[in-house]
């Protein structure tokens, strides 16, 4: 009655044959698979367009802290200004490093970190949150 090639699974004293359902399964299992991956890389695209977004406003930032330490040394004496001037390059190197790296680049990077090293990720991010939990609560509303 049966070949062998055909699956047969009772169900409520009816049978079905899954080989019929697998044919009308598979190309939905496809697409449901198709999808999920282009969503992933529209998510990643996404994440890594807002991480260069912040990028970019962080290196203004830091532009603007060097831009005002080399405008304080001026008035400062001389022992403090080559402090202050040292200090503004420095600034000013990591905002043209920040300008030069890629939003998605960072993104992977950190993603195979924290899949090498899954544990330490996991530490570093509780004390980050008991730490920002801690600076939300003692900060007066």
């Amino acid at each position: 009655m049966n070949t062998q090639d055909e699956k047969i699974r009772p169900m409520n004293n009816n049978t079905i044959r899954m080989d019929n359902y697998s044919d009308h399964l598979a190309p939905l299992a496809e697409t449901l698979i198709s999808e999920a991956k282009g969503f992933s890389d529209s998510l990643k695209q996404q994440a890594g367009q807002v991480l260069a977004n912040k990028l970019h406003a962080s290196s203004e930032m830091l532009d603007e802290i060097a831009a005002t330490l080399r405008s304080t040394k001026a008035d400062n004496d001389d022992v403090v200004a080559p402090l202050s001037e040292a200090a503004a390059a420095r600034i000013a190197a990591s905002a043209a490093k920040m300008r030069e790296v890629n939003g998605e680049e960072i993104l992977s990077t950190v993603t195979a970190t924290a899949r090498q090293h899954p544990v330490p990720l996991a530490i570093g991010a509780a004390a980050l949150g008991f730490l920002a939990a801690r600076f939300i609560s003692s900060t007066p509303e």
